[in-house]
Parts: C-alpha cells; structure tokens; sequence
C-alpha cells in the first residue's frame, strides 16, 4: 500500500500539537485532493470497515484448508476385574493398561495416512506374557467421486475465489466512500468559495449604503434610495451569514468522512474550483473500466467459483470408490521392552489390502446439487452480460457529462465576467447620475447569481470528473498497490 508517510507524520504532528492547546483557538491545515484523499485512506472508519470485509473473508477461506490438517491422537484406559467367576482357568483377578498413540493426515491428493503404535497389557494372576505392542500404518486413496482428492482441492479453489471476491467488492465499497469524501472536498471548496463572492457582495453592498448616507446628507439622494441601499445591505449580510453556516456544514462533514476529532486543525482547501482543459476518449475509458473494475472482476471471478461448483456437483454423482491398504507388527513379552523389541523384528507382520465400493441407486441429493449448480452458473453469466452492458452505459453516460458541464462551467464562467462588466458600466454611469439605485441593486444581484452559477457549474463538473474516476475504476490506484489491496494490517487489526 503505497502512503506518503511525511504528510502523514505532519498530520499526525498537527493533531497531537492541537490536542495539547486551548480548544477556542482556531488552526488550519492547507490540503489538496491528493492530501485528503490519502488521509481518507489511511484514517476513514468507514474504509477500515470495508477493508475488514476482505480480510475476514480471507481468513475464513483458510478454514477451508482445514481438510488437510494433522491430527494427533492418544487414547488410554485402564480396567481391572477383581469380581467372582464361574471359572478359574483364565486366573481370578485381571488387569487391563491400552495405551494408543496415533498421528493422522489427509493430503492433497485424497490419501489419508494414519500411523498407531499401541502397547495393551493384560495381566492375570496367572504365568503368561501380559504386554503385547502394535504398530502399524493404513493408508487410504480414494478413488471414485473424490477421485485423487480433486473434490478437496475444489472446495479449497472455490473457497480462495470466494475470497477474492470479497476483496473484490471490498475495493469498491473504499472507492464508494473515497467518492464520497473527494466530492465532500470540492463542496467545501465551492462553499468557501460562496463565502468569498457573499463577503465581496457586503463590502460592495456597504460602500453603496455608505455612499447614499453621505449623498443624502448634501440633498443628492432621497430617503428612499438611502432605504433600500440599506435593506440590500442586510440582506447581502444575512446571505453572508448562511453562506458561512453552509461552509462550516461542509468541514464539518469532511472531518467526519476523514474522522477527524473536534481538536483537529481546520482544513483548508489548496484547490480553487477552476477548469481545466481535459478530454476523454470513451473507447480507452471502457477498455479500463474491463480491467479495473472491481464490482466486474468479481462477477469475473463468481462465475469462474460457480463453473468449480458444478464439476465438483458432477463428480459427486459418481461411485465412492476407496482402496486401503494396511501393515502391521506386533510383539509379545511380559514387560514393555521385551514386546517393543519383538515388534521391531520382520517375522510378526499383518499386511492387507482392500476394495470398498459404493454405488447411488438414486443419487437425488448429487443430482439436484448438479441441477442447481447449473441454474446458479447461467445466472451468473446473465449477471456478468447485465454489468458489461451497465458499464458500457455508465461510461458513456459519464463521459458526456463531463464534456456537458465541462463547457457549461466554461459558458457560466462568461456569463459571471460579463455580468461584472455590466455592473462596473452601471456603476460608473451612476456616478454621473444616469442611473439609479434599484438598478445597481438588481446588477449586483446578477453579478452574484452569476457567480455562484458558475462556482456551482465548476462543482458539478469536479464532482462529474469523480463519478468518471469511479465509473473507470481507477479511483483507488494511487493509494494502494494494484491487485493486493488489503495487504497491509492496520494497527490492532486481527
């Protein structure tokens, strides 16, 4: 996962800096979007949870491997029989030790290997040998519907895709939330910016006020001209106000989507909401959006699950066919050693060999698994068509989005430089008395709805330009190495 570890040494150093002075006072940290974006990566709560996703699912996928696991086994019993008997000629008082020891495993290739040592001691009031020591080894190779292990290592196969497809999904659920928190970013940027044509509207609307007092003083303006420069003049300070509200919302918001605590300094916003001069060739963008797509690959990689399922639902319908083989040695004393000793001669061996078979009649259960497998594969491929065609539509859509507000922004922005123009030749024909105040009044209301036209036209494109990212699937390239998103483990994780 590749983060820029300097800026976020100096993030961490300027929360911990604030977290040590008086809450009132005010500090800013200036960001760009490749600033809030890593920071989102490195410290959303929201993508730490969509990263668990993938990484539960990975752990579980290894449960799956659990089929070859070595088991160890030890049994031991002790029985002794003191009771009455009709007959002495077996002694009448017995003793029973069976001590087992076993190590069992089961590889890859469906053979199951146990190995037992066994040591039994009977003894009698009676003269015989009371310790008799085994050990052996079974191996077991299945045959028919498991035939070499391939239905194990499936369920291992399906389980590992499974869990790709998780982190599939996983990728796309950061990229939604990083989505999310880049347009939170150009919101907070179009609201400072609101925030600067309002101020800028209240100094124009003040000296207009200030202006008509002072006239009015030498008989120049009437009382209601003086009235209504001043009601503009509140009005423009009211819109300012809630323009400032509507900016603190917006950090506000940010700082939640980057979890930012309340002694966290101030973003403040390197990015200005300008235009640039892009352009898209759709056919390159599908092309990527097949590639990197994550939502895709996993229907990719579902379909390829599914595809396992079925074969495994076929071989199931075939004959359960084991073949075992088994050898023995055993050795008899009246103490442990002695019969430990006999064992390990050639002469006291048991070998044997065997066939079990085992045909269904009616194999219902292995034939609707197979039925069902197949149903659930043809959907999946119908699934697969329906996003290809979602996202041959998405890229296109988004694209000629981005080429509309693109040159809408472009044509707002015009509008706004001409509306200013529109004014300042009011307002210099004002001057010399050719115009009145409900006219300047109404100009600067144009200038400023132009304005903010525009800002909000160059809002909608950064936020088009954000929805293209995602649509492409390339949203998250720079903030984690391709292909293993989730490898690195945050601090406390599992």
């Amino acid at each position: 996962m590749r983060r820029s570890s300097g800026f976020f040494f100096l993030v961490f150093t300027a929360v911990m800096i604030s977290s040590l002075v008086r809450a009132e006072e005010v500090r800013s940290l200036p960001l760009g979007l490749e600033d809030v974006s890593r920071l989102a990566v490195q410290n959303s709560l929201a993508i730490q949870i969509a990263e668990y996703d993938a990484r539960i699912a990975k752990a579980g996928a290894k449960g799956a491997r659990s089929l070859f696991d070595a088991y160890l086994t030890a049994d031991v019993n002790i029985r002794e029989n003191g009771k009455a008997r009709t007959s002495t000629v077996y002694g009448t008082d017995s003793q029973e030790n069976n001590y087992d020891v076993g190590l069992s495993k089961k590889l890859p290739s469906g053979t199951s290997v146990d190995v037992d040592a066994t040591n039994a001691r009977d003894w009698t009031n009676l003269p015989t040998l009371t310790h008799e020591t085994t050990l052996g080894v079974t191996i077991e190779q299945e045959m028919g519907r498991n035939f070499f292990g391939r239905a194990d290592r499936l369920l291992v196969r399906i389980a590992d895709i499974q869990s790709e497809i998780a982190g599939f999904f996983s990728w796309r659920k950061i990229e939604a939330e990083l989505a999310l928190v880049q347009k939170a970013y150009w919101t907070l940027v179009f609201e400072r910016a609101r925030s600067g044509v309002e101020e800028e509207m209240v100094r124009q609307s003040e000296a207009l006020y200030k202006a008509q007092k002072e006239k009015r003083t030498t008989g120049l303006s009437e009382d209601g001209d003086v009235l209504a420069a001043e009601a503009n003049h509140l009005a423009r300070l009211n819109e300012s106000a809630l323009a400032k509200e509507n900016e603190t919302s917006a950090q506000t918001n940010l700082s939640y989507l980057l979890n930012l605590d309340a002694n966290a300094p101030v973003i403040i916003p390197a990015e200005t909401l300008s235009l640039d001069d892009a352009a898209w060739n759709e056919t390159e963008i599908l092309q990527a959006a097949f590639q990197m797509r994550q939502d895709y690959q996993a229907l990719l990689k579902d379909v390829e699950a599914l595809g396992l399922v079925l074969v495994k639902s076929r071989d199931a319908m075939l004959p359960t066919i084991d073949l075992k083989a088994s050898f023995f040695r055993n050795g008899l004393g009246d103490h442990f050693k002695k019969a430990w000793d006999e064992t390990a001669s050639d002469t006291q061996e048991e070998f044997f060999l065997g066939l079990s078979v085992k045909v269904p009649i009616e194999n219902t259960a292995a034939r609707s698994e197979k039925e069902k497998a197949e149903l659930e594969k043809a959907q999946a491929i119908l699934r697969l068509k329906q996003m290809e065609r979602l996202i041959i539509l998405e890229v296109h859509d988004q694209v000629r989005a981005c080429r509309v507000y693109q040159e809408v922004a472009r044509s707002a922005q015009k509008t706004a430089d001409l509306q200013a123009e529109k004014l300042a030749t009011e307002e210099k024909k004002f001057s010399y008395g050719r115009s009145s105040i409900d006219t300047i009044i109404r100009y600067q209301d144009d200038v400023l709805g132009s304005r903010l036209s525009a800002a909000g036209a160059v809002l909608r494109y950064r936020s088009a330009l954000v929805d293209l990212a995602l649509t492409e699937g390339g949203l998250l390239e720079k903030y984690y190495e391709a292909g293993e998103p989730f490898s690195q483990k945050r601090g406390g994780g599992p």
